[in-house]
């Protein structure tokens, strides 16, 4: 149920991001300046991710190793191109906290963006249902993803730093933000073409991840009578759970465009991406405590693994979410922070509700993850009786 609280949160702000990087690139190389017309891409993006989803899992989880390898193998080249042509230059200075203007302070603030980055490595757990041998392929998924992606995240942050120049850093990361665009245009020239293609691709993968994720959640918690029971129709050819697809567009595209028309799409992109953050840290936070007290009760507890190791995570989370509050930061990011407060709210209350008068759909929730019984063509476990008449 965890994650129901910030998935759906995930395209909205991919779309509103990617509704800003189209426009600025159609606005500065194109000559279209029609401010409004984030929104145009905004349905773009969104029609684009309902497709890959609305189909069949193989499209859209077969599109999310293509577009990621792809997206991946750009960035990485213009990062080790940047860090050759800074060969002389480089040191240790990028990992020393003393550099941030505001300190300590500064770098827990930013760590919101870091935390960011790093949703999706967990969005392989909903999609176990469809998976051949889900016990043992969604623990390998998530770790080595989590892996592989920080180490990816290092290497392209460090040569960001130098690639920008480090006694320029900060100020281009705080006035331009499009960055790895300017940056391509610095060492790649016309390749900044190729880097803003990696970009929307980018945005089109992350969203397609996080919205399959936010979708299967749907499915399975109405499955399980913990949500509304139409969202867990299936469709009859393609058995994918349409309805939570549908569903979840309505929302990401009504979100995209609500904080779009009153903020912009950038500030809005800033708003919905803090918001989930902050979530998500204590989503992490949860976890964490979860895994000490599972493998507690289970008698299996490893002091080292189930301890000490969780224990650090959370304490290393609370500072990031400790400074998101202290100071609260200026509108509209503001709002954002409080509705994310609002929002974990609401969910203890729904929770509360829940156990208070059907307990059993709440016990029901404990099952989320557990396949359904009903295979589908292409190995798929959704659906139900009715759905398969």
């Amino acid at each position: 149920m965890a994650l129901l609280l910030f998935e759906p949160l995930v395209a909205p702000f991919l779309f509103l991001e990617g509704g800003w990087a189209i426009r600025d690139v159609m606005q500065s190389e194109v000559g279209w300046h029609y401010t409004g017309q984030w929104w145009i891409w905004v349905l773009a993006l969104a029609a684009i991710v309902f497709l890959l989803t609305y189909r069949d899992i193989r499209i859209s989880a077969n599109a999310g190793v293509i577009l990621g390898v792809f997206e991946i193998t750009v960035f990485a080249a213009l990062a080790i191109w940047m860090l050759i042509s800074n060969g002389g230059q480089l040191g240790l200075g990028a990992f020393n906290p003393d550099h941030s203007p505001t300190g300590w302070t500064g770098v827990f603030k930013g760590m919101v963006f870091a935390i960011l980055a790093f949703i999706g490595f967990e969005a392989s757990a909903p999609l176990g249902e469809e998976a051949k041998n889900p016990g043992r392929a969604i623990p390998r998924a998530v770790v080595y993803s989590c892996l592989g992606i920080g180490l990816f995240y290092l290497l392209a942050s460090y040569a960001w730093v130098y690639g920008a120049g480090f006694n320029n850093f900060v100020h281009q990361a705080t006035t331009n933000p499009d960055p790895w665009r300017s940056l391509a245009k610095l060492f790649w020239a016309g390749g900044w073409v190729l880097v803003f293609v990696a970009i929307v691709n980018s945005i089109v993968a992350n969203s397609n991840a996080g919205f399959n994720a936010a979708t299967r959640v749907f499915y399975a918690m109405a499955r399980n009578g913990a949500a509304p029971a139409p969202l867990a129709h299936t469709h009859p050819r393609f058995k994918t759970p349409y309805v939570a697809i549908i569903v979840n567009t309505i929302i990401a595209v009504g979100l995209s465009f609500i904080l779009g028309w009153k903020w912009g799409p950038l500030n809005g992109f800033y708003m919905l991406a803090t918001a989930a953050t902050v979530v998500v840290i204590l989503v992490y936070m949860l976890v964490m405590l979860g895994c000490g007290v599972y493998y507690w009760r289970a008698d299996r507890f490893n002091p080292l693994l189930h301890g000490l190791f969780p224990l650090a995570g959370i304490v290393l989370f609370a500072f990031p979410l400790y400074y998101q509050y202290r100071p609260i930061p200026a509108a509209p990011l503001n709002y954002a922070v409080w509705w994310a407060a609002g929002w974990v709210g609401l969910g203890i209350i729904v929770t509360w509700l829940m156990w208070r008068w059907r307990p059993q759909a709440l016990r029901n929730a404990q099952l989320i993850y557990v396949p359904d019984e009903t295979p589908g063509p292409a190995g798929h476990v959704y659906g139900h009786p009715e759905d398969e008449a």
